[in-house]
């Protein structure tokens, strides 16, 4: 995973976000392992949405 996610592209955080997705359906990682995989979720998710935001701004000023 990338250090920083904001240097992520939307699809590269989607493929991260399955990953944590698949470890954790799994369930077979340690309580904090997970917690620390949920967190860093959350986080990709909020980039995802600052990305669709910024595409949807980008849109609008183009029509």
């Amino acid at each position: 995973m990338s250090s920083n996610i904001e240097t992520l592209s939307f699809e590269d955080s989607i493929q991260e976000l399955e990953k944590i997705v698949k470890e954790l359906d799994i369930g077979d990682i340690s309580l904090n392992d997970a917690m620390d995989n949920y967190e860093l979720g959350k986080k990709i998710i909020d980039h995802c949405n600052t990305l669709l935001k910024e595409a949807e701004l980008k849109i609008s000023n183009v029509e």
